[in-house]
């Protein structure tokens, strides 16, 4: 019996001793058993100032949620440390070929094969190969026992795995769905669940095929929403999903906020850019995006928004994971509408500078020609994408200082209440 586990071994053939300066046993066909599951052994213990092994472990399956769940009994045994020193005593090697590894409710890992080193208090499964979430695991994890609570740190290379599987393990709904492959460099530390949450870091690089953005329904939003009528009143949650065709961004945990700074999404007739943030603890999501429609979306909008945006909509996604609000960024769109304009403007002198000039009096003629017909354009012709485009403008520009005179309010309210601004 030891820490509350029933621990035990067998022996189904002679065991070899050889004594000397130290005692070098030798197992062949050994049983081990943890809480009555039983693992095949072979291999050589040596012991001396230290115990010494190197062995073969296989069996059907380990579960390991007695030693990972077990709760606390007392508030007092909730702050006590586990104690590992004993484990700085040991130098263990072993080959690891398990079908079935239970971690937790959520995590089971299949066909396991690991060499495994265990020196010095610091446990390394490298190369580590499973198989989880329906795809396979590649990669090393290593944990410090000399560290209060452990520090563990993890580097897989995922192929093909349900991304809404691996999310679920935060205990939260998923932000997304599909079959992802990914690079990872991750260390935390802790024994339970929000602890390890909490202390998460590190980064790397994900891809999804075939999945869907969870929560947000964005083909609603574009047919039911992108009207110049309506296009200010844009802010409530949709609710369904966006799927898409592959989803690329690199990832950044810091204290166990998931941060995608590169987002980019790719569906059959829009893409979508930007920066994500999901932290689970809290649930909640916040990306800034830019829609950006294809040719045959774009044509379905109204003349007056399709000039302004050239099917570019900026969006802000914010709330909890299952359900966020969607709400234009109008101060993305007003600076996006302004620079064209002005880049417009600037650019169309530049070309009426270019043409060659005649002189003479045949480039009199052509001159005063040029301005009449000049003058006949600017007052009968000019382009109705740029009446248009000023509406719009116009419009965004009233609604964002709008917002900003609402912001305004709010910010002095909460800070000074009814007290008069100072003189």
């Amino acid at each position: 019996q030891a820490g509350g586990q029933t621990l035990g071994l067998a022996l189904s053939e002679p065991l070899t001793l050889v004594l000397g300066d130290d005692i070098d046993l030798g197992l062949t066909n050994a049983r081990l058993s943890l809480n009555d599951q039983t693992l095949q052994a072979s291999g050589r213990v040596r012991l001396a100032d230290r115990l010494r092994a190197d062995l073969m472990v296989s069996g059907e399956t380990l579960d390991l949620r007695p030693l990972t769940s077990a709760a606390p009994d007392t508030e007092s045994d909730s702050s006590r440390e586990v104690d590992f020193s004993a484990l700085e005593s040991i130098d263990l090697e072993f080959r690891l070929d398990l079908d079935q590894l239970l971690v937790s409710d959520a995590l089971t890992l299949t066909d396991v094969v690991s060499e495994t080193r265990l020196q010095a208090g610091r446990l390394a499964l490298a190369p580590l190969q499973a198989r989880l979430f329906g795809g396979a695991f590649n990669g090393r994890v290593d944990v410090d026992f000399t560290q209060a609570p452990p520090a563990v740190t993890v580097q897989p290379e995922l192929s093909g795995i349900a991304i809404d599987q691996l999310a679920a393990l935060s205990g939260a709904a998923a932000p997304l769905s599909g079959l992802a492959d990914a690079q990872l460099d991750l260390d935390f530390s802790g024994m339970d669940l929000p602890s390890i949450l909490a202390s998460m870091n590190g980064a790397g690089r994900i891809e999804i095929a075939n999945g869907a953005l969870e929560g947000v329904d964005l083909r609603r939003l574009i047919s039911e929403e992108l009207t110049v009528s309506n296009l200010s009143n844009v802010s409530q949650a949709f609710g369904g999903r966006t799927d898409f065709d592959t989803l690329e961004a690199g990832v950044e945990v810091v204290d166990g906020v998931l941060e995608l700074p590169d987002l980019n999404l790719a569906a059959a007739d829009f893409g979508v850019q930007g920066q994500g943030r999901v932290d689970f603890a809290a649930d909640r999501i916040d990306y800034r995006l830019q829609l950006n429609l294809g040719p045959e979306l774009t044509q379905r909008l109204p003349g007056t928004l399709r000039d302004a945006t050239r099917g570019r909509i900026p969006l802000a996604i914010a709330g909890p994971v299952a359900q966020p609000i969607v709400t234009i960024d109008f101060n993305s769109l007003l600076e996006s509408a302004l620079r064209r304009q002005i880049t417009e403007r600037l650019l169309a002198p530049r070309v009426e500078d270019g043409d060659e000039t005649p002189s003479g009096d045949e480039g009199q003629t052509d001159s005063a020609s040029s301005d009449e017909a000049s003058a006949e354009g600017t007052s009968e012709e000019e382009p109705e994408r740029e009446r248009t485009s000023q509406l719009l403008l116009r419009g965004l520009l009233e609604r964002a200082l709008e917002d900003d005179e609402e912001a305004s309010d709010e910010t002095e309210t909460e800070e000074g209440g009814d007290e008069p601004p100072p003189s």
